[in-house]
């Protein structure tokens, strides 16, 4: 605290030269009132509450011990210390001022020294006593449920005014420990007028230069836990918004040993001197910062190792789920393998090819479900926004749950506002797969003879610019509130029961809720048990281009592609380089272009490859390319391939047939040169599309042609 009023000291004496003693030895270092009437001590006591009162025993109208007495009797007063002063002798006089509740007992003729002593003695042990109320307050503050940046900056205020400094401040230690940011401040309200830009130090960046850094450094390698100074160079380098140059104590906050934080205490004085208790107290506030520091690191690692706990658990059920459901297809694959071979008529093999082929088929949506949660994880999924149809789009993901809608007798309705433009753009195939993801939980989830319904609406529309509204409401068995706070979690599900019982991998709502943050809205479920649920999400799209909108294409119209006579008449001539390692898989490309025409060569390997389109640079139309393979990968022939003098090298169409399909892979293909990607296991409608606009040279389009699907009677909202 500043040595300026400080603390404060009553004279109360009847003797004026006794008044102007005390004065003259008490005034440079308290400020001092004085009072010759007993009646008036009283009133001013009570009035400037001073630290210290020294009182006249003898004195008319009132003595000091019936002003002693009064001043006891008071609720303001009763605590200040007071030291009788007495020319009497004689130990009755002393003990009855001690019997009273006098503190202490000074004797005429006053000696400067004593009297300095026994004030000072007073002052010290009320200074201890604030102090450590002032750190009974603190230590409460921070056991509470306050906010921890309110409890910080609550501290450097309570600490500023306690001790009248100037300003207090409190910087963090980056973890690179080379800078410093002030997180938290406090200036006193004079200071605070003086300056303009208070609030732009918060998160000011200060690097820890000389000689910040050799006063960091000296702190560390000394072990000394405070250091102070005056010198006026180490103020100005180390604030850079000081307005005056003022003595003050830096206070390091250690954490286990480690430098976290550093306060700094500025007083008002500038040739003031920093009393060893000043240094204690601000010695024990940085100690309980720095167990602040301390405790909260400990909850963030308590915390940490809950969630890591919580999340292994909920990846153990996963993977055990994960196994059930992959192992479940791939029995009946294998089973079916077997039927097939052992059939001895045409409808039992074809029965078994279909089980072999749905079985397939829900295998691979199992993994592709495994590949977007990586993804997910990753930040790796990404949007490919086409122009489309939506109604289109809507019928298409109904005929692809209509089957199990059917096997269940449920019924449906469908509900699509006449408002939303016919052709959009945005990402077709993940927005077909989140309303294909709750349509198949409400199908999975709701009893037999069940109702389910899925309405569209146009919740907003700004000029080409429009926000979808879409509601997926079933009637089965509801969700607990309980289990909505987990819905979305990656690999939990609402109820681990339920993948026994419904089955599931729980990778579907987690990997719903990041398509729909994606296209800039929001998912969300209203359920109660028993009483069916109904998730409803938001999606951003714009309106499309009609000329050049996706619109679908059937299964028998994909195998009509790559049969028909027309088709075959327009693939003659073209010649195909499959390069592969994997016997079986050229063996299946092979198999599944057979009749189109073309004429295949294969490759084993990517130097293979090189060296037959470099025997002859005409021969090849299109070239289908493993990553994978022996001696040479497929980004390095690739590129060998590109790097070869001639158009015809840089112009010859090269696709990717692999399995790698993150987008890290993708990448990868377009830097080397390649002309798109196909991921593994093939689709007979993603090879057909590709020929068709690579070899055909048409207008690259995920999906052509005409539906054949069954169309579906909708409400139409106008």
């Amino acid at each position: 605290m500043d040595k300026v009023n400080k603390y404060s000291v009553l004279i109360i004496d009847d003797e004026p030269n006794n008044i102007i003693a005390l004065t003259e030895i008490l005034e440079m270092q308290y400020t001092v009132f004085a009072v010759v009437d007993s009646v008036e001590a009283l009133e001013t006591a009570e009035e400037t509450t001073p630290d210290v009162i020294l009182l006249d025993i003898f004195m008319p109208e009132m003595d000091g011990y019936e002003v002693i007495k009064a001043l006891k009797r008071t609720e303001k007063t009763r605590d200040i210390p007071v030291i009788f002063i007495s020319g009497l002798g004689g130990i009755e006089a002393e003990e009855r001022g001690l019997a009273l509740g006098a503190v202490d007992y000074i004797t005429k003729p006053f000696h400067a020294a004593v009297v300095m002593m026994r004030v000072g003695n007073q002052v010290k042990i009320l200074e201890r006593l604030r102090q450590q109320k002032l750190m009974t307050e603190i230590s409460q503050k921070f056991h509470s449920d306050a906010d921890l940046s309110a409890q910080f900056s609550d501290t450097l205020q309570m600490v500023g005014e306690f001790m009248g400094l100037s300003q207090a401040l409190l910087y963090e230690l980056e973890e690179s420990g080379s800078e410093l940011y002030c997180r938290y401040e406090w200036f006193s309200p004079d200071l605070e007028m003086e300056i303009t830009d208070v609030n732009e130090r918060r998160n000011e960046k200060l690097t820890v230069d000389e000689p910040m850094r050799m006063l960091v450094s000296s702190i560390l390698e000394s072990g000394n836990f405070c250091m102070h100074s005056n010198d006026r160079s180490v103020r100005e380098s180390t604030m850079r918004y000081r307005q005056i140059e003022e003595s003050f104590i830096t206070i390091p906050v250690f954490v286990k040993n480690n430098l976290c934080a550093v306060i700094d205490f500025t007083g008002k004085d500038l040739k003031r001197r920093w009393s060893g208790s000043e240094i204690d107290l601000a010695v024990l506030v940085s100690g309980i910062i720095s167990s602040v520091y301390e405790r909260n690191a400990i909850e963030r690692s308590l915390i940490a190792a809950r969630y890591d706990l919580a999340k292994n658990k909920a990846k153990s059920e996963f993977l055990a789920n994960m196994s059930h459901e992959m192992r479940t297809p791939l029995n009946a694959i294998t089973g079916m393998t077997f039927l097939a071979r052992r059939a001895s008529e045409r409808i039992e093999f074809e029965e078994a090819l279909n089980g072999i082929s749905d079985a397939s088929a829900h295998l691979l949506s199992i993994v592709n479900d495994i590949l977007d949660m990586a993804k997910i994880e990753f930040d790796e999924l990404v949007l490919f926004p086409v122009n489309y149809n939506f109604r289109l789009m809507i019928e298409s993901v109904l005929n692809a749950v209509q089957f199990s809608i059917d096997n269940k007798e449920h019924t449906i309705s469908v509900s699509v506002d006449n408002c939303i433009p016919e052709v959009v753009f945005g990402d077709e195939s993940r927005m077909a797969k989140v309303i294909t993801n709750l349509l198949s939980n409400a199908v999975k989830f709701t009893p037999e003879r069940g109702n389910i319904t899925l309405k569209v609406f146009l919740e907003e529309n700004t000029d080409e610019h429009h926000k979808l509204r879409i509601e997926v409401t079933d009637d089965g068995i509801g969700i607990s509130s309980g289990q909505q706070e987990r819905l979305f979690n990656v690999f939990e599900q609402a109820d681990g029961s339920s993948s026994r019982k419904y089955g599931g991998t729980g990778l579907g709502l987690p990997i719903v809720k990041r398509i729909v943050e994606l296209m800039g809205g929001s998912v969300r479920v209203e359920s109660e048990p028993g009483k069916g649920a109904k998730f409803i999400f938001t999606v951003n799209v714009t309106s499309g281009d009609k000329d050049s909108a996706n619109i679908i294409i059937s299964r028998e119209e994909t195998y009509n592609l790559l049969s028909d006579t027309d088709n075959l008449n327009r693939f003659l001539g073209k010649r195909l380089l499959v390069v592969e390692d994997v016997d079986i898989n050229r063996e299946i490309v092979v198999a599944l272009l057979e009749g189109t025409g073309l004429i295949i060569d294969c490759a084993e390997n990517g130097k293979e490859a090189v060296d037959m389109v470099t025997a002859d640079p005409e021969k090849y139309d299109l070239v289908f390319m493993d990553l994978q393979m022996p001696l040479m990968d497929g980004l390095e022939a690739t590129r060998q391939i590109r790097a070869l003098p001639g158009c015809k090298y840089e112009q010859l169409p090269i696709v990717a047939l692999t399995a790698n399909v993150f987008q890290d892979d993708i990448d990868a293909c377009v830097a080397a040169g390649m002309n798109a990607h196909i991921g593994k296991p093939l689709e007979v409608d993603t090879i057909a599309r590709v020929l068709r606009q690579y070899l055909l040279n048409e207008e690259p389009a995920e999906r052509r042609g005409k539906s054949n699907d069954r169309r579906f009677d909708w409400d139409r909202n106008d």
